[in-house]
């Protein structure tokens, strides 16, 4: 921006287009410790799609409301306790982001626990148990999606002040001022490492099991059988059967098999464990096998000129660090793409006999 240019931007027309909240949050989120900020007027979306997003899932919670009691006392069970980890990890961030002056860092960690684990997780499997016909069980959801609510307004409310006091003190008809509450601080209580750990394996099988349906365009409405394989030093079998219920309305599949009838299915490797889908009846086997065989070709030669650049000594010596590192980052992606491929095709053949 230049004001010989006559190219700069006006907060008050950013404020008057997108929100108070929106200017803050995406030049917070934006504005990286000792580097200039190139920056558009169309750039100030994100920050509005963000408050956006708060808004309509605030509205969601609440409109489950109706009927239904919101219970003073709760017990959490293993997601609770997932996303209570994840709120201490956030808050940590947060501490040390704004002890050393990096917003931005402290401006992602929100947006990815309201975004990513509140939004895309924790509200999506609650709506399963919304869904049931036990009242109790309804009761026992909606008032921990409240707990979890006020909980996320309270640390996103020194990056989105406006929407989230509005949220907390009109919507949900609280009569404290949010902005006068204590901050969340950081607690060994709230550190369930091992829920922790046990939820992320949960969620890469069903990550993995979304990502084969769509790589193979099978619609999310076809059911298909799954299966896990596993050793004997996996520790989350009962994790695993005991939210059985989420993943099957998640990734929706008929049945699911632990440590057998997985021969011919399609496998995904995961960290300690395998997952497998059975795809043969809606998959044309020999297409398939053309096509993956067409993509490990290109992979394995993107990787190949990616080797070559990262032998060259005068590219290591002159290049900046951060593209010595994006290039390196390539090729571990092309790596994982190899791997996977590999595997699709090696279980493809399997199965066609």
């Amino acid at each position: 921006m230049s004001k010989s240019l006559g190219n700069g931007i006006d907060p008050l027309k950013i404020i008057e287009q997108y929100g108070s909240d929106a200017l803050r949050f995406t030049l917070s989120f934006l504005s990286v410790q000792g580097q200039d900020l190139n920056i558009d007027t169309k750039d100030f979306m994100f920050g509005a799609k963000f408050a956006n997003k708060v808004f309509n899932a605030s509205k969601f919670i609440l409109s489950n409301l109706k009927g239904r009691l919101v219970l003073d006392s709760l017990e959490f069970d293993d997601i609770d306790k997932w996303l209570i980890a994840r709120l201490n990890a956030t808050v940590a961030v947060i501490d040390w982001s704004f002890e050393n002056y990096k917003y931005n860092e402290a401006t992602k960690a929100v947006y990815e626990f309201f975004w990513n684990d509140f939004c895309d997780w924790y509200i999506e499997i609650s709506k399963i148990n919304l869904c049931s016909d036990d009242f109790d069980l309804q009761n026992i959801t909606i008032s921990k999606l409240i707990f979890f609510l006020k909980e996320s307004l309270l640390i996103m409310h020194p990056f989105i002040p406006f929407i989230t006091e509005e949220i907390y003190s009109k919507v949900m008809s609280l009569k404290d001022i949010l902005a006068l509450k204590k901050y969340p601080e950081v607690t060994m209580q709230r550190d369930f490492g091992e829920e922790c750990q046990q939820f992320n394996l949960f969620k890469d099988f069903i990550i993995s099991i979304r990502t084969l349906r769509s790589e193979f365009n099978i619609v999310p409405n076809v059911k298909i059988n799954v299966a896990l394989k596993f050793g004997n030093t996996f520790q989350s079998e009962k994790y695993f059967r005991r939210n059985e219920y989420i993943a099957k309305k998640l990734i929706n599949f008929d049945c699911i098999f632990y440590n057998e009838n997985y021969e011919n299915m399609i496998g995904v490797p995961n960290v300690n464990f395998e997952s497998f889908a059975d795809i043969r009846d809606f998959i044309d086997t020999d297409k398939e096998l053309t096509k993956l065989s067409k993509q490990l070709e290109k992979y394995e030669k993107l990787k190949n000129v990616t080797l070559q650049k990262l032998g060259n000594q005068n590219f290591l010596s002159n290049a900046p660090d951060e593209i010595i590192n994006f290039e390196k980052l390539k090729l571990e992606e092309f790596d994982s793409f190899i791997v996977r491929i590999s595997n699709y095709i090696s279980n493809l053949k399997k199965s066609s006999y």
